[in-house]
C-alpha cells in the first residue's frame, strides 16, 4: 500500500505538469483541430456531391421548415419528423441554423460538437490527475479514433451530439454534480429515441456497482421514461400511427416476425441468437472496434462489469442485427460505444500512473495504434479519393440546374442532388421501383451520371418519358443532367 504521503506529492506533481495554461492550450488545440478536420472533409463531400437525401436532406428540410415556421413535415418519408426517431434537438438546432438556413449550417454544427467533445473528455482526464502528454494522447485517442470521422462524414445525425454530453454526464458523475448530469442525460436521450437505452443502461450500471443509487436510478428513470415515452406516444402520433417501433423489425431478420415472436424465440429457440453473437461477423466487428485502442487490454479495468452493462442495448443492437450497416465503423450504430472505448483510454493512464513503470512505453503504444488505427480504417482518404475523381462539368451542370429551379417549386430529383435543394416543402428522391406520378411537380432534374441510391438509369429514362408526355419543357440537356419544368395541374 502507497503511503498517504506519497500519492499526495504524486496528485501535486502531476497538478504541476498541467498548469492552466497548458491544460487549456491542448484542449484548444483539438478541439479546434478536430473541428476544422470533420468540417473541411463533410464540407468536401457535400459539395461534390455525394451527401444524400437519407439522411442530410431529411434534416435540412425539416431545420428548413422549422426555422421558416411551417410544420417539420418531411416530403422523403411522409410523416412530421418527430415521428422519424424523436429527436427534440431539431427544434434547438433550428436557432442557429436560422442565420444560415443551408445543409452546411448543419454539417458545421456536427463538426462543432464533434469537437466539443474534447472538453469535456480533457477535464475528466484532469479529474484522474493525468499529466499534459496524457491528456494529449487521450484526445488523440478520440480526435483519432476512425468512427468518430467516419460518422462525421455520413451526412448528418442529431445521434452526434451527444458525444460531448456522454462525457459530460460522466463528468457530473465523477463530481457529483446532479442539474449537469441531469441535463447531461436528457440532451442524450433528446438526440434520438433508442439513445436513451444507453442513458437507461449507464444508469442500471450505477445502481448495480455503486453505492450512490440516487444517480443511478435517475438516468435510468430518464432513459427508460423517454423510450417509453417517445416509442409509444411520440412516433405513432406524429405519424398518424404510420410508424411504430416495429418497423425496424426488418433489421433483425431470422429472429422472428413480431416482438412476441423474438420474445418466444429468445426463450425456446436461443440458439438463433447466440449463432449470430458468436458469429465471424461479430468478432470481425469487435476486432475492428478494439484494434485503435487494443492497449486498453494491458490495464487493469476495475470498472469493465460496469461498463459492460452501460453498452450493452448498443453491444446486442449490432451483433444480433442483420444489416450489414449495423457492423460499420463508418454508421452511427456504434457511437454510443465511443464514450466508453475513451473512458477505458483514460483508466488506461490512471492504471499505469499507480504502477509508475514503463509509462514512457505505454503512452508510445497509444499513440502508435492510435494513428495505425486512423490510418487503417478511416475514411478520410475516401474523400480525398473521391475529390480527384469528381466530374466537374456534372456538378457544374447540377448547380447551374439548380439555380434554375425556383426556392419555391416542388422538385424531383435524385437523392444525392436532393440534399442541395431540400430547402423547401416538397421535395422527393427518386425510386425507380415505386415512382412518383409526375404531376406532383414542378421541376424534375435527373442525374444522367450519378442516377441515385434507389435510381437507375431505366428509372431516368422512364422519368423522361412520362415528363414528354405529360408536356413538361426541357430547360436544361447537357451530357450530365436534364431539367424539366412541368405544368401546373
Amino acid at each position: 500500500m502507497p503511503r498517504p504521503e506519497s500519492i499526495m506529492a504524486q496528485q501535486v506533481a502531476s497538478e504541476k505538469n498541467l498548469c492552466p495554461e497548458r491544460f487549456w492550450l491542448i484542449v484548444t488545440i483539438y478541439t479546434i483541430g478536430l473541428f476544422l478536420l470533420t468540417s473541411i472533409l463533410s464540407l468536401i463531400r457535400h459539395g461534390i456531391f455525394k451527401s444524400s437525401s437519407h439522411d442530410l436532406g431529411i434534416f435540412n428540410q425539416a431545420l428548413w421548415q422549422i426555422s421558416n415556421g411551417f410544420e417539420p413535415v418531411s416530403s422523403f418519408i411522409g410523416h412530421h419528423i418527430l415521428s422519424d426517431h424523436a429527436s427534440l434537438w431539431l427544434y434547438v438546432l433550428a436557432i442557429p441554423y436560422s442565420l444560415y438556413k443551408n445543409p452546411e449550417t448543419l454539417l458545421l454544427l456536427q463538426a462543432l460538437a464533434v469537437g466539443a467533445a474534447n472538453i469535456p473528455l480533457a477535464l475528466i482526464c484532469k479529474k484522474k490527475n493525468l499529466s499534459g502528454i496524457q491528456v494529449s494522447a487521450v484526445l488523440l485517442a478520440y480526435c483519432l479514433y476512425p468512427a468518430v470521422l467516419n460518422i462525421s462524414l455520413f451526412d448528418f445525425h442529431p445521434d452526434l451530439l451527444s458525444l460531448p454530453f456522454f462525457f459530460l454526464l460522466f463528468l457530473a458523475h465523477e463530481e457529483r454534480k446532479l442539474p449537469i448530469f441531469i441535463i447531461s442525460a436528457v440532451a442524450i436521450a433528446a438526440t434520438k429515441a433508442v439513445m436513451s437505452l444507453s442513458v437507461a443502461a449507464y444508469g442500471l450500471a450505477i445502481l448495480m456497482f455503486e453505492k450512490d443509487r440516487r444517480y443511478g436510478q435517475i438516468a435510468l428513470g430518464i432513459g427508460a421514461g423517454w423510450y417509453i415515452f417517445a416509442t409509444r406516444w411520440i412516433i405513432p402520433e406524429f405519424s398518424n400511427g404510420g410508424f411504430t417501433i416495429a418497423r425496424h423489425l426488418g433489421r433483425f431478420q431470422g429472429l422472428g416476425n413480431s416482438f412476441g415472436q423474438i420474445a418466444s424465440n429468445l426463450l425456446f429457440r436461443p440458439y438463433l441468437f447466440f449463432s449470430r453473437i458468436f458469429s465471424n461477423r461479430s468478432l470481425t466487428f469487435l476486432v475492428n472496434l478494439f484494434i485503435p485502442v487494443a492497449y486498453v487490454f494491458f490495464a487493469k479495468q476495475k470498472r469493465i462489469a460496469f461498463y459492460a452493462i452501460a453498452i450493452a442495448p448498443t453491444v446486442f443492437i449490432i451483433l444480433l442485427s442483420s444489416s450489414k450497416a449495423y457492423v460499420s465503423l463508418s454508421r452511427m450504430y456504434m457511437l454510443p460505444l465511443i464514450p466508453y472505448l475513451m473512458m477505458a483510454v483514460v483508466h488506461y493512464f490512471e492504471y499505469h500512473n499507480a504502477k509508475k513503470s514503463g509509462r514512457h512505453l505505454v503512452l508510445i503504444a497509444s499513440i502508435c495504434l492510435s494513428i495505425i488505427g486512423f490510418i487503417k480504417f478511416t475514411d478520410a482518404d475516401k474523400v480525398i479519393n473521391r475529390l480527384s475523381l469528381s466530374d466537374a462539368s456534372r456538378i457544374q451542370s447540377i448547380h447551374r440546374a439548380i439555380r434554375m429551379t425556383p426556392k419555391d417549386a416542388n422538385v424531383y430529383t435524385s437523392d444525392k442532388i436532393a440534399a442541395h435543394m431540400s430547402g423547401r416543402n416538397f421535395i422527393r428522391s427518386i425510386d425507380d421501383k415505386n415512382l412518383d406520378e409526375i404531376s406532383r411537380f414542378d421541376y424534375i432534374l435527373l442525374d444522367k451520371k450519378v442516377p441515385g441510391w434507389r435510381n437507375s438509369k431505366d428509372g431516368n429514362k422512364r422519368i423522361s418519358l412520362s415528363a414528354e408526355s405529360e408536356k413538361c419543357e426541357e430547360l436544361l440537356h447537357t451530357d450530365s443532367i436534364r431539367l424539366f419544368q412541368c405544368p401546373r395541374p
